[in-house]
């Protein structure tokens, strides 16, 4: 049964190493769901952390073969009841003085923050759970979305 994982590999910070994780997982027919990457508190050394659906025996082979390249330090699956997972969103929704009001309360709800303002359009800012961000663009389908970014899940383990 396929479910959806999310992968952690903490590699060295060389020039091509992203690619070739990327094709060595799409070259078994899987697809990156989410994919995020970033310098960790060493500038040699980079977490990436994606998201695939498998099931367990593939995913066991997709990390088998990520741990054979030369740059990977470290790979594992991350555990939801054992790690802190977030992702972010922007979204731009169209703005009058009509609803003004309305999409404050709103981002209030979800707790989120207007990072722009325009006089015809705000920038709305949410960190949070996959489920919640997910929600979240479900609800806001009541106002005009203009655009609309979505990072991958970011996590480490608690």
């Amino acid at each position: 049964m396929e479910k959806r994982e999310v992968i952690s590999l903490i590699v060295k910070n060389y020039y091509g190493v992203l690619g070739r994780i990327v094709t060595l997982i799409g070259r078994r027919g899987y697809n990156i769901d989410t994919l995020t990457v970033s310098e960790t508190n060493y500038k040699e050394i980079s977490r990436i952390t994606l998201t695939t659906k498998a099931d367990t025996s593939n995913i066991d082979h997709i990390i088998a073969q990520i741990r054979k390249l030369e740059e990977v330090i470290d790979v594992f699956v991350m555990e939801p009841e054992k790690a802190v997972m977030r992702e972010l969103l922007l979204m731009k929704i169209g703005m009058d003085a009509n609803n003004l009001g309305k999409i404050k309360d709103f981002v209030d709800i979800y707790r989120a923050s207007i990072v722009d303002l325009s006089p015809t359009s705000v920038v709305i800012q949410l960190a949070g759970k996959s489920s919640t961000i997910d929600g979240f663009i479900t609800m806001a389908e009541e106002f005009e979305i203009l655009e609309m970014c979505r990072t991958g899940i970011t996590a480490l383990s608690r």
